[in-house]
């Protein structure tokens, strides 16, 4: 046992050696439109765990883009199954031009990059766990599975790199700013968009703004934001923790708030020079939420019926 124990783990740290796993997965979840609660809950997933999953309601039943787009590169279709807690996987040479069944998510590398079977067999057991097993007890795991699920989080590499979290020592600063609030941002590089996620003691949901043209904008732009909510600023340290944020930021020039929610208030009159810019979207949600909120509104429009064959799932029996 502890022979083939360790030929198998020679075998995966082999495959390891052959594959560039310093790219960067791309991860496409296939929704509806509206999405299902289902489909949401699978691109939340995703987001949890560090990705930036792309979310197509366009292509899910396109025979012609799959074989333009997918085919030449290396892929498998995955669907969801959260009652029986399982994963089935095929690729396109599984479909036929009919499309009487579309995936749930769909996982790809670059066309150059080495992906062996087993490497595969990996990432669907690693995509279970991570769903569905993430809470059983260590002692369900033998460790041959958990030399498996930990070589495909390394094969996994995770995207959102950009979002950050501003830290502090609150306990030198307990005078200046409550220990109770957190800051997050994420820029959303397609759509040169920036989310800025501020959480506050005693409240129960956070606040994300919204900064679109963020290039040509820059952070500055977020910083009246907050006070459109009629929960913001009724405590002396909501003032205080944005000029920390300021600060963290690196933002030029002097932090005067009067004169930002001055100079946005004008900006959202019509006859500003210029057109003016829009009044501030703030979200009481997360920056996971909030990006699966920005996404469904520039979804196409495809049902997601049809079940996948049962030459499929025998696979997996």
């Amino acid at each position: 046992m502890i022979l083939y124990l360790n030929l198998a783990i020679n075998v995966f740290a082999a495959h390891m050696r052959q594959t560039p796993f310093d790219m960067i997965p791309t991860i496409t979840v296939f929704v509806s439109t509206p999405p299902t609660r289902e489909e949401n809950e699978i691109v939340k997933r995703f987001l949890q765990l560090g990705f930036a999953p792309l979310v197509d309601g366009a292509h899910a039943k396109s025979y012609e883009w799959f074989l333009n787009n997918v085919k030449p590169v290396p892929h498998k279709m995955f669907n969801f199954k959260a009652d029986a807690k399982k994963i089935y996987y095929y690729d396109f040479n599984d479909l036929n031009p009919q499309m009487d069944f579309t995936p749930n998510v769909m996982i790809h590398w670059n066309e150059d990059t080495l992906m062996l079977e087993d490497l595969w067999k990996s990432i669907r057991k690693w995509l279970i766990h991570k769903f569905y097993t993430y809470n059983d007890l260590p002692e369900k795991f033998d460790v041959t599975l958990q030399q498996e699920i930990e070589t495909a989080d390394m094969m996994m590499q995770r995207p959102l790199e950009d979002v950050k979290a501003l830290e502090e020592n609150f306990e030198a600063n307990k005078e200046n700013v409550d220990p109770g609030y957190s800051f997050r941002i994420h820029y959303v590089d397609v759509k040169d968009t920036m989310l800025y996620e501020v959480r506050k003691p005693n409240t129960d949901l956070p606040y994300t703004s919204v900064i679109r043209d963020y290039s040509s904008r820059g952070h500055r732009a977020f910083f009246p934001t907050l006070y459109v909510c009629n929960s913001w600023g009724v405590s002396r340290f909501d003032l205080l923790f944005l000029e920390h944020c300021w600060k963290e930021l690196g933002v030029d020039g002097e932090f005067d708030m009067d004169q930002m929610l001055k100079e946005a208030t004008e900006k959202c009159y019509p006859d500003y020079p210029g057109g003016g810019e829009p009044e501030p979207v703030v979200y009481r949600r997360s920056i996971e939420d909030v990006l699966i909120t920005l996404q469904n509104l520039a979804n196409g429009v495809f049902s997601s019926d049809g079940d996948i064959p049962d030459t499929i799932r025998d696979r997996f029996n």
